[in-house]
């Protein structure tokens, strides 16, 4: 792992280095929000970034050379440097990325995943701290996957991000299979994507996940939009998905192949979310023409 200069020499240029295979998309931070480039706006002598809207700030102190999370609750280290974060994310996409992540090897990723990121960075010991908590996360099998978004262009505003926010839920091998890797990239690029365990072990890891929000004062998670498919042990329905998940706007379910398409909005009075059936020959279309029957702001919350 590299080091980077401290003191005065930790200038936009140095982090932009640094951090250039997270902001590039190669690696994966389980960070929801966007990576900026230089020039960095700064917070008390920290250069920002990355951020997510109205949530928190990721910053790296130019003194120090650690990288804070700062949010309503206040600051915590991440990594001590930029250099560790991005090793700590090289050891995190390889963990999320494992052929060998089937449903029953989660705990045993996300233990090593823990150990791993431990020998790159003591900051990790804390039990509670931002890689321990995505190490926990990936364990129970819920963990991004999505490349990191790239940098805005110069001209883009400086609005809240506003793509919807979709949690996928399916194992690894039915992921594989519905959504080859070019579909897979057009879905991540048109939405910020979760992925999660199946619909019948989905409400367990949300249990957990909250937990984990409320130790770390953080948001819990809340989806605009399930996707799941056919045939898994539990539906969205039966296992009470949309009434968890109060802020969900569509739920879309992946039918067999040559399944005619359907779309049911929802009741005028919005108390529930609309539901789509997609094709599953190509789920991805079935998912993006329902966003776009939909027409729903999203808030970028």
């Amino acid at each position: 792992m590299a080091d980077i200069p401290l003191g005065p020499a930790l200038t936009d240029a140095v982090i932009a280095r640094v951090l250039a295979p997270v902001v590039a998309g190669e690696l994966v931070v389980p960070y929801p929000g966007r990576w900026e480039r230089p020039p960095y706006a700064s917070r008390g002598g920290r250069a920002v970034v990355a951020g997510d809207p109205g949530l928190s700030v990721l910053a790296v102190d130019r003194g120090s050379g650690a990288v804070v999370l700062l949010d309503d609750a206040g600051e915590s280290t991440v990594n001590g440097s930029a250099a560790a974060l991005v090793e700590c994310a090289r050891r995190y996409t390889a963990a999320i990325r494992s052929p060998e992540s089937g449903d029953e090897e989660w705990e045993g990723i996300g233990q090593a995943l823990l150990t791993e990121l431990r020998a790159v960075d003591p900051v990790v010991a804390d039990d509670e701290g931002f890689w321990a908590v995505a190490a926990e996360e990936v364990g129970y099998g819920f963990h991004a996957l999505e490349p990191t978004p790239k940098p805005k262009a110069e001209a883009e505003p400086e609005a809240a991000e506003s793509r919807p926010r979709l949690l996928l839920a399916m194992d690894e091998d039915r992921r594989a299979d519905l959504f080859p890797s070019d579909r897979w990239r057009l879905l991540a690029t048109a939405v910020r994507l979760t992925v999660a365990p199946p619909p019948e072990r989905l409400e367990w890891a949300l249990e957990v996940m909250e937990e984990a929000a409320r130790v770390w004062e953080r948001p819990a998670p809340r989806p605009d939009v399930l996707v799941y498919a056919s045939g898994t042990a539990g539906t969205a329905d039966t296992v009470g998905l949309p009434q968890r998940l109060s802020g969900l706007r569509l739920v879309c379910r992946i039918a067999a192949p040559g399944t005619p398409p359907r779309f049911d909005p929802a009741a005028d009075d919005a108390t529930g979310p609309a539901v789509a059936v997609v094709d599953g020959a190509d789920p991805v279309a079935g998912i993006l023409d329902a966003l776009n029957t939909l027409r729903s702001p999203w808030s970028g919350h």
